[in-house]
């Protein structure tokens, strides 16, 4: 069985590509493409935990606060892994793991290498494809993201110290380490651009980056968007509240800013 490796990069439609293979998840192993149950769903950030040595959101959740803690949260998650890997196989041509977390959180070179090593072992082959924005357009995306959370800086101020030595926004830096474990031969690597994809669709240009044809006439392609950017009045209307409401407070209220656009009559 073949492996399409999806990192990322993060803001590149990636929660849109998520959601719509997982609702088409049994229509796609009908025609050979097996997605992971063990992995994490629909972001299958799991296993880039599994390979993380650093500390972030995703093990505080889960209370990981420690290398102990950690081993114990992952006890059998390998063994799990391979096994669905194995009973897939026999059924399917190809394996789709995607995570855009695999570009922000996978950063050294150890940490990638150990992925590949691993990975190389399940599969035939191995393709990495990585979607790249343009880092100006990424940045006010992750603004706009940070608005419906907690951010209350200006967008000038956001991100103020990212350059060219930022490894999140140096696309060169991660395509460089990202083949040298699994050799550039390997890599996909895709302007995130609308114009550029097949038929004007990223899900039509990720499948067109699948090793195999899949019929595309027996999935569903109903929804066409997720995690919207906001207008420039959404903007700052979040902006304001996230200055003067702390997070956890609005947050146990609703969805952070979902009451102010009811309110405007607009729920998100």
């Amino acid at each position: 069985m073949k492996l399409v490796l999806h990192i990322g990069t993060e803001k590149t439609g990636t929660t849109l590509l998520q959601d719509w293979l997982y609702a088409n998840k049994t229509a796609l192993s009908a025609q050979g493409v097996l997605l992971s149950a063990v992995m994490g769903q629909t972001n299958n950030r799991k296993i880039v935990s599994y390979f993380q040595t650093s500390f972030d959101d995703f093990t505080r959740r889960n209370n990981i606060h420690s290398q102990a803690e950690k081993a114990a949260y992952f006890e059998g998650f390998e063994a799990e892994v391979r096994a669905e890997i194995k009973a897939g196989a026999a059924e399917h041509h190809t394996m789709v793991i995607t995570s855009e977390h695999f570009h922000s959180r996978l950063c050294n070179r150890k940490e990638i290498q150990a992925l590949a090593a691993f990975l190389k072992e399940q599969f035939s082959e191995v393709k990495v494809l990585c979607y790249l924005r343009e880092q100006e357009s990424m940045r006010e995306s992750l603004y706009s993201t940070g608005l419906k959370v907690s951010e209350g800086r200006p967008l000038e101020l956001f991100h103020a110290d990212a350059g060219a030595q930022s490894y999140y926004y140096n696309f060169l830096q991660i395509a460089t380490r990202w083949s040298e474990a699994f050799g550039q031969e390997n890599m996909d690597l895709r302007i995130y651009d609308r114009a550029r994809f097949c038929e004007q669709d990223i899900r039509k240009d990720f499948l067109a980056a699948l090793p195999e044809t899949v019929d595309q006439a027996k999935l569903s392609f109903e929804r066409s968007s997720a995690n919207e950017s906001l207008s420039l009045l959404q903007g700052r209307m979040l902006q304001v509240i996230n200055r003067n409401i702390p997070f956890e407070e609005h947050k146990s209220r609703r969805e952070p800013g979902q009451w102010v656009f009811q309110r405007a009559g607009r729920a998100v």
